[in-house]
């Protein structure tokens, strides 16, 4: 959803390794239960989930595509799941891994996603599918905001001047 409206608004949005990670987990987790390490190939596939984590904890791009390079290599001896994520691990590859190239970009996009929480309330996260939608919400939130504001600063300006009148204030 996010990369959608970044585009729309004109800048690139980096893919978020922990969004990354917690979808393996789930995938890795599924595949963990219905082994029983009691064969090479078990052996060998909990090893391929470890290789794929290894990836989001990377340090260095090339280290990063070497290890993408390998295990697509072994794709073949790989579960269907791993093998499924992998695929699409490799179609955004640059995308999730361009905080290594690039220092000055974050791994996660947690600092859009708090924005986008705080101002959307889950029920409502939904319902701003595009960038029409959510700029008219945040107009909307931001009219109100400024309402109250000078809702505020107008209660302010009479106490204030009573108590000017009253002379408790000079």
């Amino acid at each position: 959803m996010y990369k959608s409206i970044a585009r729309k608004l004109g800048f690139k949005h980096n893919l978020c390794i922990f969004h990354l990670m917690k979808s393996f987990s789930k995938t890795f987790d599924s595949e963990i239960k219905k082994l029983n390490f009691d064969t090479v190939e078990d052996i060998r596939i909990f090893d391929y989930g470890i290789m794929i984590k290894s990836l989001f904890y990377s340090k260095n791009y090339q280290k990063a595509k070497k290890i993408l390079k390998y295990l697509w290599n072994e794709k073949n001896n790989m579960s269907d799941s791993f093998h499924e994520f992998l695929k699409k691990l490799k179609e955004n590859f640059n995308s999730y891994m361009a905080h290594l190239k690039n220092k000055k970009l974050s791994s996660t996009n947690n600092a859009i996603e708090k924005f986008f929480g705080v101002i959307f309330h889950d029920k409502l996260k939904k319902l701003f599918k595009t960038v029409k939608r959510v700029k008219k919400f945040v107009t909307l939130h931001i009219k109100r905001w400024n309402d109250r504001i000078i809702k505020d600063v107008i209660e302010f300006t009479k106490k204030y001047q009573i108590l000017k009148k009253l002379g408790i204030i000079m």
